[in-house]
């Protein structure tokens, strides 16, 4: 219709016809043979396409091979704010200006709940700003099943990993502001069952713990929320926490057999499951470790036997009986009964 108006008159832009013209000398038969010729053309309309005509770039003997240092690149990148492409160059690890800028405009931008429990986070435990940028990063994956739990561990370091995830879930559930908990008094728990686990011990870890942490997370999410109320799922979590509290590296056969003080303690019954929870309990009937000072009597009695049902099923010789109640269950009408807590 325009073009009947206008009297036949095409209504392009230049860089439409720029583009025209270089697809019209692709098909020169002298240039088409010249394989670097072509290779040039085609990154010119490249660029002209995805609008980085005017993005930095940086030549050097290496910048064709992709070795050009990234912090280079990204500083470049923040302080023109010409490029378009944020895919390539976030991926990596950037220096601490980077993660500063982005950290201010989050600041003025953001005054949402989600924004505030991540500056009280910080303030519980900070990192260096290019840590705190590539533990972002890997945190941003912590509702997927193939969380990197080992790279998350390296980047806290061995001794953080724990309380850190543990702070940050129970951020993320919101589980501070429902039960009125004491940060302050959570992140010393925290640091406490750290301190339990064995960091020589090399499967019962507090890394281990951090992953079980994380794949509880993971069901809550992605299968269980909506038959979970919060004090269900604050059990969940300290549960996961704690369950393997101190763990020796021996199983509860090896502490039978030898007659083991815990053995004779426990009366042989899932003796390591029984020394885990204890352990913990007695840890926060310290006030300086007690995160359920704030909590109604029932809403303790609730948590406290979610987290001694969940602990003691890991007893891996329950785990056929288990099994098989589930699969009974999974036959009902209907399951899980919403006011049945051995459902949940």
């Amino acid at each position: 219709s325009l073009k009947q108006f206008g009297g036949g008159i095409d209504i392009t832009s230049p860089v439409e016809r720029v583009m025209v013209i270089l697809t019209e000398v692709k098909k020169l038969a002298p240039l088409a043979e010249n394989v670097k010729v072509m290779t040039d053309i085609d990154w010119v309309m490249e660029v002209i396409k995805t609008n980085k005509l005017y993005s930095i770039s940086i030549e050097t003997p290496g910048s064709r091979l992709g070795l050009v240092d990234a912090e280079v690149q990204a500083w470049l990148k923040v302080t023109t704010e010409s490029s378009n492409d944020s895919s390539g160059w976030m991926d990596r690890d950037l220096d601490s200006y980077l993660f500063e800028r982005q950290r201010k405009r989050n600041a003025i931008e953001s005054t949402d709940d989600e924004s505030v429990q991540e500056m009280e986070l910080n303030e519980l435990m900070p990192f260096p700003p290019t840590v705190k940028f590539q533990l972002d990063e890997t945190l941003s994956k912590i509702d997927q099943w193939k969380f990197d739990v080992f790279r998350f561990a390296e980047q806290t370091g061995p001794a953080l990993a724990l309380p850190y995830m543990s702070l940050k879930l129970f951020y993320k559930h919101d589980l501070i502001r429902k039960f009125e908990l004491s940060n302050r008094n959570l992140k010393n728990l925290f640091d406490k069952l750290q301190s339990g686990y064995i960091k020589e011990n090399p499967y019962h870890n507090a890394t281990h713990a951090a992953d079980v942490l994380q794949t509880v997370h993971y069901f809550i999410v992605k299968a269980c929320h909506q038959h979970l109320e919060d004090v269900d799922i604050l059990g969940a979590l300290l549960a996961a926490i704690i369950h393997d509290y101190e763990h020796p590296g021996v199983n509860n056969s090896y502490l039978q057999r030898t007659k083991h003080s815990k053995a004779i303690r426990y009366n042989d019954r899932s003796i390591l499951e029984s020394y885990h929870v204890a352990a913990a309990f007695t840890i926060m009937l310290d006030p300086e470790y007690d995160v359920f000072q704030n909590l109604p009597e029932d809403q303790y009695w609730e948590v406290r036997r979610t987290m001694i049902s969940m602990v003691l099923a890991t007893d891996m010789t329950q785990h056929f009986q288990l099994l098989t109640q589930l699969r009974t269950k999974l036959t009902a009408e209907i399951f899980p009964q919403p006011e049945d807590c051995e459902d949940k």
